[in-house]
């Protein structure tokens, strides 16, 4: 089947239906630019996110925002987000591409102290005033659970990582012997 009797199927987007198909979720091949879509393959993965439906009742709530820090995190309500943190249920932004995306809270970091490593989940980046809070992205499950979030962190990603190797290959040029 093509991406738009998938989507259609499967009750999201066409653009997650090509993520799907470039990340390996379905089963799909690649035939003269266009996606064929193994049915099989797409109802495993329909039943698979019906079932993670039933597990964790989901909260549409928030806006995806970068932080001062370059961490991304969810803006919304300080209560609604607080209770996915602590009950480790997803929730879905209101900003679209990511309307789909399934978001789940909190970055485990590991931290250094008197007592040797510690690993640490932190949920909560601040407060506002109007009852309102961001909590951190857990960046580690945004592959499977929010892919047109991670589509775009992959493309920032890329971005970045060709912007550093071109300045690694100036920094070779000026460094070289010959021009010294």
């Amino acid at each position: 089947m093509n991406t738009t009797a998938a989507a259609t199927q499967a009750q999201v987007s066409v653009p997650t239906i090509r993520t799907w198909c470039r990340r390996g979720v379905v089963a799909a091949v690649k035939t003269a630019g266009r996606w064929i879509i193994d049915a099989a393959s797409l109802a495993a993965r329909i039943a698979i996110g019906a079932r993670r439906a039933r597990k964790a009742a989901m909260t549409t709530t928030g806006t995806i925002i970068q932080m001062p820090d370059g961490d991304f995190g969810i803006l919304g309500d300080a209560a609604i987000l607080a209770a996915a943190f602590e009950n480790g249920t997803p929730v879905t932004p209101t900003n679209e591409p990511y309307a789909d995306d399934r978001i789940y809270l909190g970055v485990t970091r590991e931290t250094w102290g008197d007592y040797g490593r510690t690993m640490e989940t932190v949920g909560l980046a601040y407060t506002k005033d109007n009852g309102r809070a961001v909590y951190r992205i857990d960046t580690q499950r945004l592959a499977s659970d929010a892919p047109a979030f991670y589509a775009v962190l992959e493309e920032m990603w890329d971005r970045e990582e060709a912007a550093e190797a071109a300045a690694m290959s100036q920094d070779r040029d000026y460094f070289n012997p010959r021009y010294m």
